[in-house]
């Protein structure tokens, strides 16, 4: 689970390489002022997956079925809830966080364009985090090509139909 969370993180610093060789100082700029902001969606929601992993994993060492059931299923449902509120905050309010980050005002309306389109994988990044902690959780047998058969479909369905 560390490495994922290593990864995601480290999603920022490559798109900003890449907008940087192909797009120019505007875009790199654009990308690198939405940074922080990036990394902290990150590591908060990867913090309360966890925590949701463990709670599931304390039930699933005590052998609590339902309890287990009912624990995965809320965080299922935390996770599309919070995935689709962050998916319409960040479309309709990238522009004024940007502004309260004392964004430069030269890149600003590409800095929202990017956070807008970082907004709308949310839900995707969220059922994933929160399904694959959860299922790392439960069973030390699963590994990660498991888990990303289980959640690729999802993610594929929600960017062939935005």
């Amino acid at each position: 689970m560390l490495f994922c969370c290593v990864l995601q993180l480290l999603f920022n610093a490559t798109a900003m390489i890449i907008v940087g060789q192909f797009n120019g100082d505007q875009a790199l700029a654009a990308v690198g002022s939405t940074s922080s902001l990036v990394s902290l969606l990150v590591s908060v929601f990867n913090g309360i997956s966890v925590g949701a992993g463990v709670i599931a994993a304390n039930y699933f060492g005590a052998r609590n079925k339902d309890a287990v059931s009912k624990t995965v299923h809320t965080s299922i449902i935390m996770s599309v809830f919070l995935g689709i509120l962050l998916l319409f905050t960040g479309q309709f309010f990238s522009r004024q966080i940007l502004i309260l980050m004392n964004s430069p005002a030269n890149v600003i309306d590409l800095s929202t364009l990017y956070l807008r389109c970082y907004f709308y994988c949310m839900p995707a990044f969220m059922v994933y985090n929160f399904g694959a902690v959860v299922i790392a959780g439960n069973s030390a047998a699963v590994s990660l090509e498991n888990m990303t058969v289980l959640f690729t479909p999802f993610i594929y369905v929600w960017f062939m139909f935005p």
